[in-house]
């Protein structure tokens, strides 16, 4: 009787020790699911972040050029018209109104980059934050 209840109690044990085995294999599983899941998704705010980037990047590079094209055109305009001044006064005349002209469109021009520029960092990285802070919480 004595070692029935020995190899009872030693089956049990036994039982006892795979069923916790299989319960931290299946823990460690669903570990591994959710932090498979949260790399997948932290992969994905960063991949669609950077996209952002560029085209931000992309945006700003193309109003600096159009910004260097219209600057470009009116220093042009600028020059034909020193080619018909006829007095002192009126190239005097003409240069001040050119460069007035000259440093509001400068003035303009740097405050719309600035906003660009400013748009596409805030725009582009608070995406980013609360992606990764919503990836790392679910993964939690």
């Amino acid at each position: 009787m004595d070692n029935q209840r020995k190899n009872h109690k030693g089956e049990k044990v036994e039982e006892d020790a795979r069923r916790t085995a299989e319960e931290i294999t299946e823990q460690s599983k669903q570990a591994f699911d959710r932090a498979g899941a949260m790399t997948s998704e932290a992969a994905e705010v960063i991949r669609a972040s950077c996209s952002k980037v560029v085209k931000g990047a992309q945006e700003y590079h193309a109003r600096v050029l159009e910004f260097t094209q219209a600057n470009a055109n009116r220093s042009f305009e600028f020059a034909q018209k020193l080619l018909s001044v006829k007095s002192p006064s009126e190239f005097f005349e003409l240069s001040a109104d050119q460069t007035r002209r000259h440093w509001e469109v400068l003035a303009d021009q740097a405050k719309q980059l600035t906003e660009l520029a400013q748009q596409a960092t805030l725009a582009k990285s608070e995406p980013l934050r609360s992606g990764l802070e919503n990836a790392f919480k679910r993964a939690a």
